[in-house]
């Protein structure tokens, strides 16, 4: 499952440790503010992503590593964020997902994962499907 956003970024503010991306779409020619985080794990050489909307505060984590469950739940705590998914863009043969130690570490979020791929979650998508959080939004590719 791969994720495409409609639109480009067309500017960054805020210090490097919390920049703020404005985010134009292409479709609707209107402007939007969102956080975004990448977050790296040494062990896996893997790639976790936080995305919030600015206005809302509601986020989506994708791809978190179960050894570093509690720096994200910890981030999105510090950036006073309602995370609303944490979602697994593949089945990860590099490292153990966070996504079931995130649900407890943060309740109320979801588990989001592709129907294709035959996984336990709370929400499945399928291609062309999108995927809101705030005024955001994700299509499944």
């Amino acid at each position: 499952m791969m994720w495409a956003a409609c639109g480009r970024l067309v500017g960054v503010w805020g210090s490097p440790l919390t920049p703020t991306f404005l985010y134009r779409n292409i479709n609707t020619a209107v402007t939007v503010r969102m956080i975004f985080r990448q977050l790296f794990d040494r062990e896996s050489c893997t790639y976790t992503y936080l995305l919030a909307d600015d206005v809302s505060k509601e986020a989506v984590l994708i791809d978190p590593v179960i050894e570093l469950a509690e720096r994200d739940a910890q981030l999105v705590r510090e950036l006073g964020l309602d995370l609303k998914y944490v979602m697994n863009t593949h089945v990860h043969a590099d490292h153990i997902t966070g996504t079931g130690l995130l649900k407890k570490l943060v309740p109320g979020c979801k588990s989001l994962l592709s129907k294709e791929s035959g996984g336990v979650a709370d929400v499945h998508v399928e291609h062309g499907e999108t995927v809101s959080f705030g005024d955001q939004e994700l299509e499944v590719a």
